[in-house]
């Protein structure tokens, strides 16, 4: 039985070795030591064939070992196979051959190669030793038969007979030898140092090799030796051959040739030179033999090694104590230990699920299923955690039992799922939630699967006001609802339609720019995206944190941008739902207070008309003293007065309503004009015991303003005679102050007050405050309606100050705006101080009061006029009297509308001035009167100066 000699300081290596031998080549006895200094021991003790000697050894290295096995008579002739850690370590080889080393394997020990090289080294180590001993036979005989001749010349011819024999003996050896080499695997030989590698001896064993016989290489008789090496491969290895004489080193090389049947094979040779006594280059000597199979076998186990250590997944092989055996480069990259600080631990260090107590059970169920996979997670090295996919094998590598785990990180894939689940809970969300905070707070959960939404809001931007507002704002250290755009975080996100990552660096860098400024807390990291729609920017949200500077990377802004539109639009439809919500409950509110506001109106318009109707029959009775009937008289004045704001505040809400309302500015000095409003209320507030005060800015030397005069004071009016109203002790201030380039003005009282519910509704039209202390008091509810109508018209606000029962203050502004007064023209002072008389006036009017009404103003001027009822009356009177100057057109007539008419009196004559008279009862009638052909219009009930001041313009002008 051979005896093979392992020396290798790992126990696992020597298991592993003799597995594969005992495997192999059963026939083997296989020695092993832990150290080089006991395998010397061994060998001297053992002789063994063959040494397997590992290069890195503590205490005495392979190197060494090799060393003094070769020095060493009793060992010297045992082949040496150094087994090295790297393939490539051309500097360890030529080392290691040196000092006498015979062969060299790599790590990790491919069994097949383990084994072919074995058995080379066996052969090889038979033929040695015959050939050893056959020397040491003749040696001893020769140096017999030479004794022999120098004691005695006495019998030549036995002398010779026996040199004859001795030299047929050695021709014996050497044909023995010839032999040996030409049943090795492989062939011997020796060559020329030229470039052809002229041959001067070839084993037989070349024609099983090359397809060519020794004799087509000797001398190059049919081919040289170059001649068959692949050509790529010819100058390099002519280079190496070099290198190595210049040495005198080993040389070892692989290399591919072409056959004489021109398949491709590959060869291992190691040679060296031979020289003379005075060190003159003789010839090269080697060995080469065929490596085809173990190339293919190598490459294949190559490709899967790279295959396998370039996985982009991870893989361990590990045994029944769950202690790994192997790596691969992935798993060193994904948990941040060294590969040599991997083979030292077990699979329970890197996953928590996974403790000593529940791996025998673990094992058992591997081995009946053979292969399954589960999910866990892996803990790295610097103890952070990510989920993987494991899909465990169960593999029998000779005696030893394995599990071949694939470890694929599925972080992305956990987090797409998440991301999709959070798309879908957030979009459900939308109908299942109540309100738009409480959809806001469901994403706010459903991201915080994702990333850490400790610090989390939402920013809606308002482009009129340049405003962020906040529907729902969670903080650590804020509380902020709104706040102005600005230079904010939020504003940069809006107004660029761009996420920002703001880490420490680009907020210096955004700050000294001037790009932001820093509102509220400053966070160590910041992260925000657009809200879009269509395109259409409407907010932004946003995360922060204020411990960790790392808490968000790209990959955070990408995934919160990916699904941003999702979030934009479940906010919109929220939105939008609430609106709609929102516009039901006014639509409905609106119907009540519409129903509620009709309802007071009819009970205002009857309270003075019962007055009017009432007073004015007893007026008709006979026998009424003076006194009584000038009382009945005035009454009836009351009334109609009464009755007619309350037709001039609907005609004022339809107007605002409908954006009808125009402005008349015009300088006045505004103490004046409040002391006049002063002197008005002063009657009414004394009746009433009711003390009124006027309080003006005496910083304003000159208060004279640019204002709409009728408008200033009905807002006035409004509000004095709210307070007025709502008020039974105590007194009423009034007056202004100035707040930059805005006036200031307040109504103060000390009445009943208004309770902060009602404060948000109270200018909104229709609305009136129904409690049991409003139904004291009568009014449509209108006034505050109005004031805020024209002071939007004006450029002003309104808002109110108040607690119930202690008393309201009501704040207005308007622009501060002056003027210079300018002169009238010539052309204006003519029409100004000019008078109507003589003018002939068509008065188109169905309503015989209203008629009447117009002749009296008409006749009080001298001027002449004409009454038609109808538009046809209207026609034929134009057409009747050529003389007629101007016509006022009422538009709602029977027969013929006011329209009509206009138009075919056009047709006679274009240059007709037309007035139209109209109420605006109805939006349009005005663009209706214009574009019928009308000059002009004038709005009922009609006031007698603004009707001179139309008639004057086309007539004196005309």
């Amino acid at each position: 039985m051979k005896k093979i000699l392992a020396i290798d300081d790992q126990q696992d290596n020597l298991i592993t070795i003799k597995a594969v031998i005992n495997g192999y080549m059963p026939d083997c006895e296989v020695l092993t030591t832990l150290s080089g200094k006991e395998g010397i021991e061994i060998a001297q003790k053992e002789q063994p064939d063959t040494i397997l000697l590992d290069i890195i050894m503590p205490q005495m290295d392979g190197y060494e070992v090799c060393k003094r096995l070769k020095e060493n008579q009793l060992t010297k002739h045992i082949p040496v196979v150094m087994v090295t850690a790297i393939k490539t370590d051309s500097e360890s080889r030529v080392k290691g051959l040196n000092i006498g080393a015979d062969a060299f394997l790599s790590k990790p020990i491919d069994p097949v190669e383990l084994s072919a090289q074995v058995n080379v080294m066996l052969r090889i180590k038979v033929a040695e030793d015959k050939l050893r001993g056959e020397k040491e036979t003749l040696e001893e005989l020769v140096q017999t038969r030479t004794s022999e001749l120098i004691d005695s010349y006495k019998d030549i011819k036995l002398e010779v007979s026996e040199r004859k024999k001795a030299e047929v003996d050695l021709g014996k050896g050497e044909r023995i030898y010839e032999t040996l080499l030409n049943n090795l695997p492989g062939f011997t030989y020796r060559c020329k140092n030229d470039k052809n590698w002229t041959m001067k001896y070839i084993s037989a064993g070349c024609e099983d090799i090359t397809g060519y016989s020794p004799d087509d290489f000797i001398n190059n008789k049919n081919i040289a030796f170059n001649d068959i090496i692949e050509t790529d491969y010819q100058e390099k290895i002519w280079d190496k051959w070099k290198k190595i004489l210049k040495n005198k080193a080993i040389f070892e090389y692989e290399y591919p040739i072409i056959k004489k049947n021109k398949e491709l094979s590959w060869i291992w040779e190691r040679g060296c030179g031979i020289y003379s006594d005075n060190d003159e280059l003789l010839y090269l000597e080697g060995f080469i033999t065929d490596i085809t199979d173990r190339k293919k076998t190598n490459d294949a186990l190559q490709l899967t090694q790279f295959s396998v250590d370039n996985l982009t997944d991870a893989v361990y092989w590990m045994g029944p104590d769950a202690k790994f055996i192997y790596v691969n480069d992935e798993a060193v990259k994904v948990l941040g230990y060294s590969k040599e600080e991997l083979l030292t631990m077990t699979f329970h260090d890197i996953d928590p699920n996974f403790p000593v107590e529940i791996w025998k059970d673990h094992w058992t169920e591997l081995k009946e299923k053979k292969s399954f996979i589960l999910h866990t997670i892996h803990q790295r090295k610097d103890k952070s955690t990510f989920p993987v996919e494991l899909t465990v094998n169960f593999m029998q590598f000779g005696d030893k039992e394995i599990n071949c785990v694939i470890a694929k990180d599925i972080t992305e894939r956990k987090r797409t799922e998440q991301i999709q689940k959070a798309l879908y809970n957030i979009s459900n969300a939308v109908s299942t939630t109540d309100n738009l905070e409480k959809l806001i707070a469901l994403i706010q959960k459903e991201l915080g699967a994702i990333i850490d939404t400790t610090n989390f809001f939402v920013a809606l931007y308002d482009n009129k006001t340049d405003t962020i507002t906040l529907p729902f704002h969670i903080d650590q250290k804020d509380k902020i609802t709104s706040f102005p755009a600005g230079k904010s975080l939020t504003a940069w996100v809006v107004k660029t339609k761009k996420s920002l990552l703001v880490t420490k660096d680009v907020k210096i860098k955004l700050v000294e720019n001037g790009d932001v400024e820093i509102i509220g807390a400053d966070s160590k990291v910041w992260l925000g995206v657009p809200l879009l729609v269509n395109g259409k920017i409407t907010g932004a949200f946003a995360v922060q944190s204020y411990t960790d500077e790392f808490a968000y990377d790209e990959s955070d802004k990408e995934m919160l941008e990916f699904i941003a539109e999702q979030i934009s639009i479940s906010i919109e439809r929220k939105k939008a739902d609430e609106e709609i919500i929102n516009a039901k409950e006014k639509a409905e509110e609106s119907d009540r207070l519409k129903t509620s506001f009709l309802l007071n109106v009819s009970h205002e318009i009857r309270t003075p008309m019962n007055g009017i109707m009432g007073f004015s029959k007893l007026l008709q009775k006979p026998g009424n003293s003076l006194e009584k009937s000038n009382r009945y008289t005035s009454i009836i004045v009351d009334s109609g007065n009464q009755l007619l704001s309350i037709i001039d505040d609907i005609l004022d809400v339809s107007k605002i309503e409908t954006g009808q309302i125009d402005l008349f500015e015009e300088e006045i000095n505004l103490d004046s004009i409040l002391n006049d409003i002063l002197t008005l209320f002063k009657i009414r507030t004394d009746e009433k015991g009711l003390s009124l005060n006027l309080i003006t800015d005496v910083s304003i030397k000159n208060p004279v303003i640019l204002v709409d005069k009728s408008k200033f004071k009905q807002i006035f009016f409004n509000l004095i005679g709210n307070a007025l109203k709502f008020t039974d002790k105590g007194n009423i201030d009034f007056g202004y102050k100035i707040k930059g380039n805005q006036l200031e003005f307040f109504v103060k009282d000390t009445g009943i007050g208004i309770s902060k519910k009602y404060q948000k509704d109270i200018f909104d039209r229709f609305h009136k405050i129904e409690n049991h202390a409003t139904k004291l008091y009568g009014g449509t509810g209108l006034g505050l309606s109005i004031c805020s109508g024209l002071l939007e018209k004006m450029g002003g606000e309104i808002w109110v100050v108040s607690e119930e029962n202690k008393g309201a203050v009501f704040y207005f502004t308007i622009p501060y705006k002056t003027s210079t007064k300018k002169k009238l023209t010539k052309q204006q002072e003519k029409i100004f101080e000019s008078n109507l008389s003589g003018f002939t006036i068509l008065i188109v009017e169905d309503e015989e009061t209203n008629a009447s009404y117009l002749e009296e103003i008409l006749e009080s001027r001298k001027m002449k006029h004409i009454l038609a009822k109808d538009g046809k009356q209207a026609i034929e009177m134009f057409k009747k009297y050529p003389g007629i100057d101007l016509i006022l057109m009422d538009i709602k007539l029977p027969e013929m509308d006011g329209y009509t008419a206009t138009k075919e009196i056009k047709k006679i004559n274009s240059k007709i001035p037309i007035i139209a008279q109209t109420a605006y009862a109805v939006h349009g009638d005005k663009e209706k009167s214009l574009n019928a052909g009308c000059d002009d219009y004038i709005a009922k009930p009609i006031e007698e100066d603004k009707l001179i001041n139309l008639l004057k313009k086309y007539l004196i002008n005309g």
